[in-house]
């Protein structure tokens, strides 16, 4: 169906195409028509449904983070810090932090 020039991929396209003209701006509009015309979503509600689960899982981990980072503070503050004698020691810590993330990342992606 055409409604004001481009074409509609909603399962109900008069009413929830409407409602996303009066509710969204015109470029997220754009947004939404284009990612249903590339065929990945079947409507508007599904594309919708994903997006905010995948806001909620970045906003979750946002807040983990925010939490691990108090953990550290607070562990700096009782004196708990790591002392590095040297840029070269430094350099090795980080390359074990990011050897571990990796490793998580990988575990992760694996389960998923």
């Amino acid at each position: 169906m055409v409604h004001g020039g481009h074409k509609c991929y909603c399962l109900r396209p008069c009413k929830v195409l409407q409602d996303m003209a009066n509710t969204f701006s015109s470029q997220l509009h754009h947004l939404i028509e284009s990612e249903l015309a590339a065929g990945e979503y079947a409507s508007a509600d599904e594309l919708l449904l994903e997006a905010v689960q995948l806001l909620a899982e970045r906003n979750q981990r946002r807040r983990e983070l925010r939490q691990e980072i108090q953990i550290g503070r607070d562990q700096l503050d009782r004196g708990e810090g790591i002392e590095l004698e040297s840029d070269e020691a430094l350099k090795a810590l980080l390359e074990q932090i990011e050897t571990e993330a990796d490793a998580e990342l990988a575990a992760e992606e694996k389960s998923e």
